[in-house]
């Protein structure tokens, strides 16, 4: 099926089907990449955009830092909805070119998993909070919209479990109920045990934090599903 950067594919494993879910060319969205989404209870996404945006109908500028939200009246091939600005990344400390949000996804106590296309600092000293492209931070949200808040820790460092080349940035992440973390990398990646392609998901069952360990295993193999050739820059499971 023919898709779009700033759409979003639904995939049916019981049929092998495709099906487009968010259609972003209808919604204001063309010739942007959405590089990061997800969805949160209520069936609304959260979206970043991997370059501003001048102008978005409901919201107005838009930057790559910045979180959407999307509540949908219709997906499919005919997408309908409303935008809100959820986070203003500026006000959360993104302010760097580097610190372009790519990967987005909620944790199951409601804290909003980041990763950055690039490295990100946080504060100044040695209480400054500082990491890489294949780090995840956890941001504990307290205010959204035009001032936004909130709190930053480190949720899963890279380096501890060999993720560490420029292509293993981490471009998707989807945390399961049980606390395993899925994930897929902007480029070829290579963990204990497993060796991924752009398109492959991998599971990290394991302990989480500033001393990140995890057991690797393969979630999705892309090339019989399709994407042999894609890159996958956005997960979310539905049960």
């Amino acid at each position: 099926m023919a898709y779009q950067a700033e759409d979003i594919l639904r995939f049916r494993p019981y049929n092998g089907k495709w099906l487009l879910y968010f259609d972003g060319s209808d919604v204001g969205l063309a010739d942007v990449n959405v590089d990061a989404f997800a969805m949160l209870p209520d069936g609304s996404l959260l979206l970043s955009l991997d370059a501003p945006l001048a102008q978005l109908a409901g919201v107005g500028p838009v930057n790559p830092a910045d979180v959407l939200r999307f509540v949908p009246s219709k997906t499919g091939a005919t997408t309908a909805g409303v935008y809100s600005l959820y986070l203003v990344g500026a006000d959360l400390g993104l302010e760097a070119s580097s610190e372009d949000i790519d990967a987005l996804a909620v944790l199951p106590d409601g804290r909003l998993l980041v990763s950055t296309r690039g490295n990100f600092r946080f504060g100044t000293g040695p209480k400054a909070l500082k990491g890489r492209p294949q780090d995840l931070l956890a941001l504990t949200v307290t205010q959204t919209g035009a001032e936004s808040a909130g709190e930053w820790a480190m949720y899963f460092d890279g380096s501890d479990v060999s993720l560490t080349a420029a292509n293993e940035n981490l471009d998707a992440v989807w945390s399961a109920a049980n606390g395993a973390l899925l994930f897929s990398t902007a480029g070829a990646a290579a963990v204990p045990n497993l060796a991924l392609g752009p398109a492959d998901v991998a599971q990290c069952a394991g302990t989480m934090g500033n001393n990140t360990a995890c057991a690797f295993s393969l979630a999705l193999a892309a090339a019989p599903i399709g994407l042999a050739a894609a890159n996958v820059d956005g997960i979310h499971i539905v049960p």
